[in-house]
């Protein structure tokens, strides 16, 4: 899991810049200054759930049995 979040990081580093992780081209006054939920957090749980849904298709996760 850890790999994933490194590879999603370097990817919005890459897209968003410094809004996705990527060096800021300013000095950061605090901490989580340079935080953006919408850039930093939410591409990975759409990876997760993409990757997730793709498994569930190809039928490689096991689906719940309802008795």
């Amino acid at each position: 899991m850890l790999a994933l979040d490194r590879a999603t990081e370097a990817g919005t580093a890459l897209v968003f810049g410094f809004l996705g992780g990527g060096p800021l081209p300013y000095a950061a006054t605090g901490t989580g200054s340079s935080f953006v939920l919408a850039c930093r957090a939410l591409p990975l749980v759409l990876v997760v759930s993409v990757l997730s849904a793709l498994l569930f298709h190809w039928r490689r996760l096991p689906t719940s049995s309802s008795a």
